[in-house]
């Protein structure tokens, strides 16, 4: 997995390093450390961007971003526990029209029958 520097994030987001560290003081940024100095993923940087647009294009407090980004973990969840959800139903239809299928070639042929039911319709006459 590749890595990041705190500047060349800075440089790839447009803001200043010490916007960086105030994000992570404030705790609504936890990137990596290696030998003592913050490394940040593609994922932590995706993060930080949303940080950005909520804190500069919407004027989003700390506590609104804190609050945001949570519940945002939370649909993402939510959105892979139906996925599995799905699934799982998925391959049970699958596995009962299976069944389904090998018991009904199990049943023993049966002729069409025409004669079951006639209908004959009559004009009315005046």
């Amino acid at each position: 997995m590749r890595t990041y520097t705190i500047t060349a994030v800075a440089r790839r987001l447009g803001i200043c390093t010490r916007t960086i560290h105030l994000y992570v003081r404030e705790g609504i940024l936890q990137p990596g450390k290696e030998s003592g100095r913050f490394v940040f993923t593609e994922k932590d940087m995706e993060e930080l961007a949303r940080i950005v647009r909520l804190r500069q294009d919407l004027d989003v407090n700390t506590a609104g971003i804190e609050v945001i980004l949570e519940m945002r973990r939370k649909i993402l969840a939510l959105q892979k526990q139906i996925e599995h959800l799905t699934e799982g139903i998925e391959k049970e239809i699958q596995a009962r029209i299976k069944d389904y299928l090998a018991e009904s070639n199990k049943l023993p042929a049966r002729p069409f029958r025409k004669d079951i039911t006639k209908i004959t319709v009559q004009e009315e006459s005046d």
